[in-house]
């Protein structure tokens, strides 16, 4: 749901710890665009705020933040604060067109009750588009329906929110002790995860991670306690990627896809983050080598390519049977159109199938 982000740094003190944990979670999260904000330059002089930005620019050398404008404003008197809402307005034209697909789906991050109109929950539109008098469900659990009131966004009314919307959705069926932190609404039931394989880069410059480790598990509003276990190698070390399979203690609603980030058990320091690539595999007992050479293949299906043959073949291979599009694309979070016409498309000559069944 992030499409620009802005750090904000203090001129008095430059970059800090959690300053870089930021920038390193930005980075993780894929987002390109930003603009860095130095703020309180009415507390030090001109040569201060010129430092400060030499630091900047030489810390987001090479990542996807090098190129973002440096603005300096006061908060406090205003200065450089319409040069920063130009500068806003300015980016604002290449951000990519968001696709909205079928299936809707928001982490709840506020539940509230107003007297009269019943439960409202906010949260930012992961994916799909939601409308008035839409039915939807609250996951996971018992999958309960809830059916959509009223939609406001930003304190307007509105017919529908799209993905990358903020909304305000009063539903009617809801109570609050349905609820619980790190819950979705969606337009379907999904089948919840309590283990998943991901892609993971370690980026905390002070921590090493063996086959086996404690973790806190963090995606949208959900975080749980959760056992990591490397695939790939023995050990991963600070600046290393490697590809994971998590244990969850809490079942939640992952998608292929879903960004996540880890904390240390502690919960004092942030290590790394990453994308799932399976949100219902198998569970990896044993690191074989063809265990190995599946997965590297499944991330790069998954991040590197664009063909769904890719994706399909390797569901398939978990079945080893034949298989109904929809529980595929279910699986993969696409619809049944997208994936059918995906595998025509690509003439995938490892995959045989039909779109029609014929009773004789």
């Amino acid at each position: 749901g992030i499409d620009i982000a802005m750090p904000v740094i203090a001129a008095d003190s430059g970059i800090m710890p959690q300053t870089e944990e930021h920038l390193r979670i930005i980075e993780m999260l894929g987002i390109e665009q930003g603009i860095i904000v130095i703020n309180k330059i009415d507390l030090v002089d001109e040569e201060t705020v010129e430092l400060a930005e030499l630091e900047i620019r030489e810390y987001l050398e090479g990542s996807k933040l090098e190129s973002a404008p440096v603005v300096p404003v006061s908060s406090v008197t205003g200065q450089g604060i319409d040069k920063l809402v130009e500068t806003i307005i300015s980016i604002i034209p290449q951000i990519k067109e968001k696709q909205t697909g079928d299936t809707f789906r928001m982490y709840i991050d506020r539940i509230f009750n107003v007297k009269g109109v019943g439960f409202v929950v906010t949260g930012s539109v992961l994916e799909g588009k939601a409308s008035l008098g839409m039915d939807l469900y609250l996951l996971p659990g018992k999958s309960k329906k809830v059916k959509i009131r009223n939609i406001e966004r930003h304190g307007q009314s509105v017919e529908a929110v799209y993905h990358g919307d903020r909304a305000a959705i009063n539903l009617a069926g809801l109570k609050f002790e349905d609820y619980s932190r790190g819950m979705v609404i969606a337009s379907k039931p999904f089948e919840e995860s309590l283990m998943i394989d991901a892609t993971l880069s370690l980026f905390d410059p002070t921590s090493v991670l063996g086959t086996w480790s404690s973790v806190i598990f963090y995606t949208g509003t959900f975080e749980c306690a959760a056992r990591l276990h490397l695939l790939d190698k023995d050990e991963l070390q600070p600046g290393q990627a490697g590809i994971v399979q998590i244990q969850l203690s809490s079942p939640s609603v992952l998608l292929v896809n879903d960004k996540y980030i880890i904390r240390n058990s502690s919960n004092d320091k942030t290590l790394g983050g990453g994308t799932i690539i399976d949100n219902q595999p198998l569970h990896h007992r044993k690191r074989t080598d063809k265990l190995t050479k599946s997965l590297k293949e499944l991330v790069d299906a998954t991040l590197n390519s664009d063909k769904i043959s890719n994706l399909v073949k390797i569901e398939l291979t978990k079945v080893n049977s034949p298989a109904f599009a929809e529980t595929i694309a279910d699986t993969l979070g696409k619809p049944v159109q997208e994936l059918l016409q995906g595998l025509e498309t690509e003439s995938s000559e490892s995959i045989k199938f039909t779109k029609e069944i014929r009773i004789i």
